[in-house]
């Protein structure tokens, strides 16, 4: 039996490349049936995949593993659940709490409405209560607009009314989708244990990279002056905030992403804006120490040792925030440094600055690690999850 497998993927950035089109290929490369989509036709129960002339058309069930991202619609969840019992195996990915996602992600207003619940009387007299959602600005407060009607006894008067929008249950919606799954997988263990009484079964599938698009970093990058990287989006910049103030004297700092934000905190900044996941490797090479600042919260207690994994290919220490994900991927003084406080920053970052042997030998062993993670050397853990094991014996039959 030659099982297919269907991966579709909701996320257009970092989440998309490592957890759905990166396993995709690789397990292409292996020999397995996989197809990459980003469009579904749920009436149909149909996939939409873009070929040469147009595109092609191939119903669900013809798929026997089915890879979902990101689920928080009534219909995306509909299809799952018929898929399921119709007997395929479906997987849910998840590579974030969604629980305690913080308020400056766009995704925060779906999975934590603000709520006004109002008492209305029917023509009837009958009361009941109907909650609506405020409409809010980037600062919180409620948006109001006018209106005006006519008052007997005051003639035309105007009121500011609150506006409402309609959001849909996220929350609800990702709770049917856990129920749904054949199996949820993630990528740290706190989430495993976040998410495992919710769901049939999980599976942690450590986020992996394709060392291939590093093998033109070297390890020296024969800088004049010592370059001290961070990259992100701007959702992240908070995160880097905790490094105001720690980057030694005569370094350069240089930023990837969110640069116009950065700029609000730091000085003489270099770096590069929008660029695309597989295009990491061009802000790595740029940098000879890396800055992976986290806040201590919950929700980046479920992150993942990522940043350390795309530094460490590029032969790039880090140095990191003393919190669950780095804990499991840094030896502290072998492959980076743990910053518990301020204070802790100050000092490994000057440490790496002024001491070029030293980064030279931290960043081998960053590149250990980082092969150790390679995607190649991982897949089979995506092969156990699948249950493609009995595929590889009969191709060898």
């Amino acid at each position: 039996m030659n099982k297919k497998i269907l991966f579709i993927k909701g996320d257009a950035g970092a989440g998309g490349y490592y957890r759905m089109e990166l396993p995709a290929k690789t397990l292409k490369e292996a020999g397995y049936d996989v197809t990459l989509t980003t469009v579904l036709s749920p009436g149909a129960m149909e996939t939409v995949i873009s070929v040469l002339n147009g595109v092609q058309r191939k119903s669900l069930y013809d798929y026997d593993v089915l890879i979902f991202q990101l689920v928080w619609t009534d219909w995306l969840v509909g299809v799952m659940e018929r898929l399921s019992n119709a007997g395929k195996f479906v997987v849910l990915e998840i590579d974030d709490d969604y629980y305690n996602i913080p308020d400056t992600y766009p995704g925060f207003k779906n999975m934590h409405p603000r709520l006004e619940t109002e008492r209305e009387v029917t023509p009837e007299g009958t009361r009941f209560k109907r909650k609506r959602y405020y409409t809010q600005d980037r600062k919180g407060k409620v948006r109001t607009k006018t209106k005006s009607y006519y008052d007997p006894k005051y003639g035309r008067v105007k009121v500011d009314v609150p506006q409402y929008e309609k959001i849909n249950d996220a929350r609800g919606q990702f709770n049917r989708a856990l129920s749904a799954a054949s199996m949820v997988q993630v990528t740290t263990p706190e989430l495993a244990n976040l998410y495992g009484a919710r769901c049939r079964a999980i599976t942690v599938l450590e986020n992996c990279i394709d060392n291939d698009l590093y093998r033109d970093i070297p390890l020296d990058k024969n800088h004049d002056r010592p370059v001290i990287g961070w990259y992100g989006a701007k959702a992240r910049i908070d995160d880097l905030r905790l490094v105001c103030g720690a980057i030694p004297e005569g370094a350069k700092m240089f930023v990837g992403g969110a640069l116009e934000d950065a700029k609000k905190y730091f000085d003489n900044l270099e770096g590069i804006g929008f660029f695309k996941v597989p295009e990491i490797s061009n802000v790595v090479k740029e940098i000879d120490i890396g800055l992976v600042p986290l806040q201590d919260y919950k929700f980046n207690e479920g992150k993942s040792d990522l940043k350390g994994l795309e530094f460490g290919a590029g032969y790039v220490p880090v140095v990191a925030s003393d919190i669950a994900p780095y804990r499991r991927w840094i030896k502290h003084g072998v492959n980076g440094f743990l910053a518990k406080n301020g204070y802790d920053w100050v000092r490994y970052l000057a440490r790496l600055a002024k001491d070029k042997d030293l980064r030279l030998v931290m960043g081998r062993e960053a590149k250990k690690q980082a092969i150790k993670r390679d995607i190649a050397n991982n897949i089979g853990n995506w092969i156990k999850a699948y249950n493609l094991e009995k595929e590889r014996i009969y191709a060898n039959t």
